[in-house]
């Protein structure tokens, strides 16, 4: 019964220690931006939630070319981004800009 009790507080600790570590993390106050140029637009998102975990970012997805509603995240590139490569996304602005073409055309912003 006393090993029962002993593991089952070992187990209680070592989770209380995981999860500990891992909102440590989440209170971070910024994560830092992937290069995501060139990148194909849904993949550039997953890369930035690699980085920041589930979190509520928002996205502003934006065709400064044409205008176009960028809708299917697989049809565009990324040509460029806001934060730049390497800059941090604040917890504060919880917010990333793609500006994103077409793969056929050649100007972006």
């Amino acid at each position: 019964m006393r090993r029962q009790i002993i593991a089952m507080t070992v187990a209680v600790l070592a989770a209380t220690i995981g999860f500990a570590g891992q909102a440590g993390a989440e209170t971070s106050s910024e994560w830092e931006m992937p290069n995501v140029r060139n990148m194909v637009l849904q993949q550039a998102i997953d890369a930035v939630y690699d980085v920041t975990g589930p979190v509520d970012l928002k996205f502003d997805l934006l065709d400064k070319v044409n205008g176009q509603d960028v809708l299917n995240l697989t049809n565009w590139e990324v040509c460029a981004q806001n934060p730049s490569a390497g800059a941090q996304i604040s917890k504060k602005t919880m917010k990333v800009t793609f500006y994103a073409k077409r793969f056929n055309q050649t100007a972006c912003v």
